[in-house]
């Protein structure tokens, strides 16, 4: 309430501001043709209140029908509106002013002085003009910051809801993997759920940010794949290579998800040994994310060799909203293998 209260008070003086100078300028203006500065002074004075009317009724009634983009409606109701108020100004001039201050001056006053009246028009186009252009703007200018203040909401929302599905999808295939060695009768389960409560602790406080550190993501990563080795033993072979620089910021499970989608595609649905090169670096201010995997099934073109489903989709979906066209994520099918390279820049947030 205190704050509405300041910002009423700035802007009704700032409109007082911008009336007192009109009227000083116009006054001044008119005084250098007659000598009677103080009697010019209070005759523009009392012409002052019908060009306010005539300025906040038009921006206020006749300027928004151009904002609704009804444009010959706004040119009727502005010929109007300068109309009734060059004809009430002539009006207050024949019965006000010229009684008052100009009646023994030996000033003849003629009420259809064209000459007079153009002037009227051009004064009141000025004011009119002016006025309008100042309120469109700042219309402008909060109308804009009001969209994208929405945007910023509803791309924050989204991203929000993006990362609320994408945990339980990669927490879900990590509750498979360990129920798969618990059905075996294994001791890896135990050390499959060490692994799970590093997953869960990490989804819970560190994914909360919207940049981690890259290590953080790299740690989240390795245990991910010794849970995966875990799982398909000596079917699965995975060559890791991280080059790394302390300091880098990168979007949360970004880089995890596809890793874990090489997994889902490269391995589950394949017989026999499957082999998957991991490469993450820093080159050329970017982080790099470079997979191969084999293709679940040869002669298949699907993209990203992913098969319909949320992980890549919300992947793909993040990547957009976090980096707008600013990031670069490719593949390829080389010799029945699947290549995927993402590239996004280095965040210092």
């Amino acid at each position: 309430m205190h704050m509405l209260k300041v910002w009423n008070i700035k802007r009704v003086s700032e409109h007082l501001l911008f009336w007192i100078a009109y009227w000083i300028m116009i006054s001044f203006f008119q005084g250098l043709y007659q000598m009677k500065f103080g009697i010019i002074l209070i005759s523009s004075l009392t012409q002052l209140p019908l060009k306010i009317i005539s300025t906040y009724f038009f921006i206020y009634f006749v300027l928004p029908y151009l904002y609704k983009k009804k444009v010959l409606f706004f040119i009727i109701l502005s010929i109007v509106v300068l109309s009734c108020s060059v004809l009430l100004q002539r009006l207050s001039m024949a019965y006000i002013q010229y009684p008052l201050f100009y009646a023994d001056s030996g000033y003849s006053f003629e009420f259809w002085d064209w000459y007079r009246i153009g002037g009227h028009i051009v004064q009141t186009i000025e004011v009119i003009g002016i006025v309008s252009a100042v309120k469109y703007y700042r219309d402008w200018t909060r109308n804009k910051s009001k969209i994208e203040a929405l945007t910023n909401e509803k791309l924050e929302a989204e991203l929000n809801f993006l990362k609320a599905q994408v945990h339980p999808h990669f927490l879900f295939n990590t509750l498979n993997s360990i129920y798969y060695e618990v059905l075996n009768k294994t001791d890896k389960a135990a050390d499959l759920l060490v692994q799970l409560s590093d997953l869960l602790r990490f989804t819970l406080y560190e994914c909360r940010d919207d940049f981690i550190k890259l290590e953080k993501e790299i740690k989240i990563i390795e245990n991910y794949i010794e849970i995966e080795k875990s799982r398909y033993g000596k079917r699965l072979k995975v060559n890791a290579n991280f080059k790394i620089q302390k300091g880098v910021m990168v979007p949360p499970l970004i880089l995890f998800s596809l890793v874990e989608n090489s997994f889902k595609h490269g391995v589950s649905d394949r017989k026999g040994v499957s082999e998957i090169d991991i490469i993450i670096k820093i080159e050329n201010n970017k982080v790099i994310l470079d997979i191969t995997n084999p293709v679940s099934k040869p002669g298949t073109n699907d993209n990203l060799g992913a098969k319909d489903g949320i992980g890549l989709d919300n992947t793909i979906r993040q990547l957009k909203i976090i980096y707008d066209s600013k990031y670069s994520l490719n593949s390829q099918v080389v010799n029945n293998k699947y290549n995927c390279i993402l590239e996004i820049p280095i965040s210092d947030q």
